[in-house]
């Protein structure tokens, strides 16, 4: 049974991360290490860690808050495992999540497992990534023009060889949000992806979370098209994501901050 590292930043999240490391603790796989990097916290979440009690958790806190990106590079250079996953501290994990995945990843040519999630928003209702309706050829094997068109695979969900991300390089941490699917464009890219149409992760929408800060997902969307516009005019989609990102930041009021993002990005 190979060790698998799994990557958990986290940044003042001492109500929610137990349920989340003992969500990855109680796997039915079991030959694991839990890395977490605390984002320099200022609540109790070393105390909440360390309470836990497992000799499989390595907890490390750094000096400055530097952000996710950055956090999970430095649980990527700690993991000693032939395989990394991700877990948000905020999120939950099935029992059998990572048996699952290492069922389909083992003796494969994936670069690369992950599922569907749920997510809640808090209002009692639950939406599913990748939405069930997307052909399931389109969510496994070589899905790169598929996955150039919308964003369906979140970091929890992710199970990736350790020796395709010394090839890839880790997250951008030049990225405020969207450094998930930055990643996952850049694995899929070179390497066929492995899906699982199953709910193994359950991902929880919490306040003060920057997925929703409508400024960081325009420059993180100008970033994204910029690095990756040849291939976005090759498979027809450059000017439909364009025009989305336009009509988002119309939405949100800040459609003078878009104009000159993508300006000074020249798409």
């Amino acid at each position: 049974m190979e060790l698998v590292s799994v990557v958990i930043p986290t940044y003042n999240r001492a109500g929610v991360i137990k349920r989340s490391v003992e969500s990855v603790l109680s796997q039915n796989y079991e030959n694991l290490e839990v890395i977490i990097i605390d984002d320099n916290s200022s609540d109790n979440t070393e105390e909440i860690v360390k309470s836990i009690g497992d000799e499989r958790i390595k907890y490390k806190k750094s000096s400055k808050n530097r952000g996710a990106a950055f956090s999970r590079n430095v649980g990527i250079r700690m993991a000693k495992g032939k395989y990394i996953a991700f877990q948000d501290s905020d999120d939950e994990w099935v029992e059998n999540k990572l048996h699952k995945q290492m069922e389909i990843m083992c003796d494969s040519d994936y670069g690369m497992i992950y599922s569907m999630y749920s997510r809640d928003f808090g209002d009692g209702n639950l939406t599913y990534v990748p939405k069930k309706e997307i052909p399931l050829e389109q969510k496994n094997g070589h899905i790169y023009p598929f996955l150039l068109e919308q964003s369906f695979i979140g970091t929890p969900t992710m199970l990736v060889k350790s020796e395709v991300l010394k090839c890839v390089g880790g997250f951008e941490t030049s990225l405020r949000n969207y450094e998930d699917y930055e990643l996952a464009l850049r694995i899929a890219k070179e390497y066929k992806i492995g899906y699982v149409d199953e709910v193994l992760t359950k991902a929880y929408t919490m306040g003060g979370s920057i997925d929703f800060n409508p400024i960081y997902a325009v420059g993180s969307s100008c970033y994204i098209m910029k690095k990756y516009m040849e291939d976005l005019k090759k498979y027809n989609l450059y000017e439909t994501k364009r025009n989305v990102l336009v009509n988002y930041a119309k939405e949100c009021g800040i459609l003078e901050v878009c104009q000159q993002l993508l300006q000074e990005y020249s798409i």
